[in-house]
């Protein structure tokens, strides 16, 4: 009788632990990423002459015309690629004091890179699951003055080093309050770029920009698939840094999704069209606003809730394959929700 209890324990266990297995923690085949990497920041502290600057600058426009034009308009405000002049304009502001020290910062504080590679192997589990879709050229890193973290052109990755030196480096502690708010200084940390690379691809390659516009719902939906295949590219990250949050966070967010939930629902939001709720629960901030809690929620719960919305309609349906997935309404997805 002892053995019979021993072997029936053993069945519920091994059922519990089939049930909570997660799908997407797999090893996919090993196989060879060919993405350029091209550093800016490093090639910018070697200029010394108007006629340097101009040099590279036909280098750039000739190698990666699409991030490169919108690195000089957007981020350095520098005029056109194709202006006469626009070369010197990239020249004084690698002359420009703040700029040139902070190049200097960049070159030395990621003079080691291994986000290089784990990005690279997030694309080999990307191929893996989309292996008709196409992976990025280059992964070019520079100073964006602060613009943007990650950018996405249709062949190239761009990254902003500058966003990733952490709150209590000195340059960022410079940045005025009145634009860089505290909780964006906060989450300028360094293990967030692989995940923000992959978002940023992933994002531009595989969805529409969300309307605000549509349902409560549907935009819980769209957040969920995109965080989802994300994680299934990065499947040893943690969870945390998935959803951009301190650990702190991810467990307020964990032990109160139900409450959450239920809020969404007794408000009637879930199938109204609510911009501020909207910009409430999924737009960066401080915190979520607007809900009857008294602690400070972490921001972008709605994008955590539809994650798991996402992840546990996938869990229970493994025959839906992550590129089907993309297109499965959001209405299916969401009746298969039960909090726990």
């Amino acid at each position: 009788m002892r053995w019979y209890k021993q072997v029936g324990f053993l069945c519920i266990l091994l059922t519990i632990t089939a049930c909570k297995s997660d799908r997407l923690d797999i090893t996919v085949p090993e196989k060879e990423v060919a993405i350029e990497l091209v550093r800016m920041e490093q090639d910018f502290v070697k200029i010394t002459s108007v006629e340097d600057a101009q040099m590279k600058h036909r280098q750039y426009e000739g190698s990666f015309p699409e991030l490169y034009a919108y690195y000089l308009g957007a981020c350095l405000q520098a005029g056109r690629m194709e202006d006469s002049l626009v070369h010197e304009n990239l020249y004084l502001f690698l002359r420009d004091t703040f700029m040139s020290g902070l190049n200097s910062e960049l070159v030395n504080r990621f003079s080691d890179f291994p986000e290089y590679e784990l990005i690279k192997n997030g694309f080999m589990y990307y191929s893996y699951y989309f292996p008709e879709s196409t992976l990025p050229e280059k992964l070019v890193t520079y100073n964006s003055v602060f613009s943007n973290s990650v950018i996405s052109s249709p062949h190239e990755i761009g990254i902003g080093l500058e966003r990733y030196l952490g709150a209590d480096d000195p340059f960022i502690k410079k940045l005025p309050e009145q634009v860089f708010f505290q909780y964006i200084k906060k989450q300028m940390e360094r293990k967030f770029m692989v995940r923000d690379a992959m978002m940023s691809w992933i994002g531009s390659n595989h969805f529409p920009e969300v309307d605000d516009n549509l349902v409560i719902a549907e935009q819980l939906v769209h957040w969920g698939k995109l965080l989802y295949l994300v994680e299934a590219t990065l499947p040893r990250e943690s969870k945390a840094v998935l959803l951009r949050y301190d650990e702190e966070e991810y467990k307020w967010a964990e032990e109160n999704e139900i409450a959450f939930w239920k809020y969404l629902v007794e408000e009637n939001f879930l199938f109204k069209r609510e911009q501020k709720v909207a910009r409430n629960i999924f737009s960066d901030g401080p915190f979520t606003p607007g809900l009857p809690i008294e602690e400070k929620a972490p921001p972008r719960l709605g994008q955590f809730l539809g994650w798991k919305i996402v992840k546990q309609y996938m869990d229970e349906n493994k025959e839906v394959e992550l590129k089907e997935m993309i297109s499965v309404d959001y209405k299916t997805i969401l009746k298969t929700y039960k909090p726990e």
